[in-house]
């Protein structure tokens, strides 16, 4: 049997599995500490699937390193107080001493060392910091103004 690749391993019933401990510093995020992909039943099966499985795992975990605070406390804000909850944060619409401005409230003391303070911050406050103007932001807004500008004028 040849050597199975990092993070695979045969399960007691002979099927190929991925196992994969989610980093530290995301386990709040994915809720879990091992994150678990099934391979197939055969080796060759799980040597062609391992290298797919893999790409897609360490993008995600790439992906979740790289997004921004804003975006993560959205994120802590839906999974824990729902969809509503992040839709009136989102539209700046939370009412100071309501339920949910405790709710809120609750929710970051329940968080510290678990996400990052900015995040935290945001949480607490109930109110999200728009991300920092870059040129590359600021051209990609102005190049969309201009395409719906277009668009515009060739309706007339």
């Amino acid at each position: 049997m040849p050597k199975l690749p990092r993070y695979v391993f045969r399960r007691a019933n002979g099927s190929y599995r991925y196992k994969r401990n989610v980093p530290k510093e995301l386990r709040v995020i994915f809720g879990k500490d091992t994150l678990y992909r099934q391979l197939g039943n055969t080796v060759a099966e799980a040597l062609k699937e391992y290298p797919y499985v893999h790409a897609r795992i360490e993008a995600l975990f790439e992906l979740e390193r790289k997004k921004p605070d804003r975006e993560r406390a959205l994120d802590v804000i839906r999974a824990h107080l729902g969809d509503e909850a992040a839709d009136l944060v989102l539209a700046r619409a939370v009412p100071e001493y309501s339920p949910l401005d405790y709710d809120l409230n609750e929710l970051a003391y329940s968080l510290p060392g678990e996400v990052p303070k900015a995040v935290l911050e945001q949480v607490y406050q109930g109110q999200l910091k728009d991300p920092p103007v870059t040129l590359s932001s600021a051209l990609n807004d102005y190049l969309e103004y201009k395409a719906v500008r277009r668009q515009s004028f060739s309706a007339c």
